[in-house]
């Protein structure tokens, strides 16, 4: 996710730079995100796959895959049901409006992308050099 994140926006800041593309800021709610956030993880982590692998699984005719396929569903479809109360009671929390990272600190859009792409080669690194699975033998 994280390279998919630093490689998406340097090609929409290329893009936007280009003029071929514009930004469309939505609210900047934290602690929805927050919470959708780990939500999100949770899921994911108990369902074992992100949510395109698990629909390739689905087609591979993995049960597993099924059942926690069913789960993102109903989940969507309670979030559906409960988002008047949602929006009241928790969107308001902690919300900074239509910004972005640049505006609130002055680092520009590059810069930003600099900053996440020499984290991800450090967590890259530390994963292969500190984490490596033990081998049998």
């Amino acid at each position: 996710m994280f390279t998919a994140i630093i490689v998406g926006g340097i090609g929409v800041l290329l893009l936007k730079g280009a003029g071929h593309a514009q930004y469309h800021i939505k609210p900047a709610n934290m602690l929805g995100v927050s919470m959708g956030a780990a939500l999100f993880g949770v899921g994911m982590v108990l369902y074992g796959y992100c949510p395109g692998t698990g629909v390739a699984a689905m087609a591979t005719g993995s049960l597993h895959a099924m059942v926690g396929f069913v789960g993102m569903l109903v989940g969507g479809v309670l979030y559906a049901l409960s988002f008047t109360w949602v929006e009241a009671n928790i969107q308001k929390v902690a919300a900074l409006g239509k910004v972005r990272l640049p505006d609130i600190t002055g680092v520009p859009d590059w810069g930003w992308f600099l900053i996440l792409a020499v984290i991800a080669g450090v967590v890259f690194w530390l994963i292969e050099t500190r984490f490596k699975p033990a081998t049998i033998g």
